[in-house]
């Protein structure tokens, strides 16, 4: 299911993006892209080449020229970019399809709270994660399950208790980031796993299970 993030009309008139070449600018674009896809986390180069079916070589060269730009900025495993916590909102790829889904089967929806208007400058964020904080905690898998549930009309999993920190720390030891997109994705694409099907067996703690995580990693349950 493809996602959708804010680009503001006045990002073309800033000093920052003028300066870019074409080739640059593209790569700019297609690396928001790939981080609404990750929450905000752009991956490495290694798994970047294979996303944008780039050579190594000219996507770390473009890549480069956008981290001295201050457009992308380096973490200790990967990247993010510049100010995107402040310019997407977490409704923005949310609170519209859970919308559509519960009108479709006549479900009540209550109705968001107002968010303040984002900045829309290109100025530095305040502070930046730790150094020594890794690029994927459970809170990260947290949150993307609970989108999720979200988007299906499941019931959001209200706390990450330490059972399951410690279920989330086991796959995260054992999975890179595109396996956990990859399940998410089946998740969301299967009719069994949905739901759809009259079993509802599909719950967090059932899904992170090992044996369970890699048979929906394998396709197991598949269309």
């Amino acid at each position: 299911m493809a996602l959708w993030f804010r680009f503001y009309s006045d990002a073309m008139r800033h000093p920052k993006v003028a300066q870019l070449s074409d080739a640059e600018f593209r790569l700019w674009v297609e690396l928001l892209a790939a981080a609404s896809d990750n929450d905000g986390y752009i991956p490495p180069l290694e798994s970047l080449k294979h996303v944008l079916k780039r050579r190594l070589d000219h996507l770390s060269r473009g890549l480069e020229g956008l981290l001295k730009a201050s457009l992308i900025d380096p973490l200790e495993v990967g990247y993010e970019p510049h100010g995107w916590s402040k310019r997407q909102y977490k409704s923005d790829t949310s609170t519209d399809r859970v919308k559509k889904f519960r009108e479709k089967r006549n479900v009540s929806v209550t109705a968001p709270e107002t968010e303040t208007e984002p900045e829309t400058d290109l100025e530095p964020k305040g502070s930046c994660p730790s150094s020594d904080e890794p690029a994927l905690r459970p809170e990260h898998i947290f949150e993307r399950w609970n989108e999720t549930a979200a988007t299906l009309g499941k019931p959001r999993v209200r706390d990450l208790t330490p059972e399951r920190r410690q279920l989330l720390k086991a796959r995260i030891a054992q999975y890179a980031l595109d396996d956990f997109l990859t399940v998410f994705g089946k998740i969301e694409g299967s009719a069994f796993l949905r739901g759809d099907t009259g079993w509802r067996g599909c719950a967090f703690d059932w899904v992170f299970k090992k044996a369970n995580f890699q048979k929906i990693l394998e396709g197991n349950y598949d269309e």
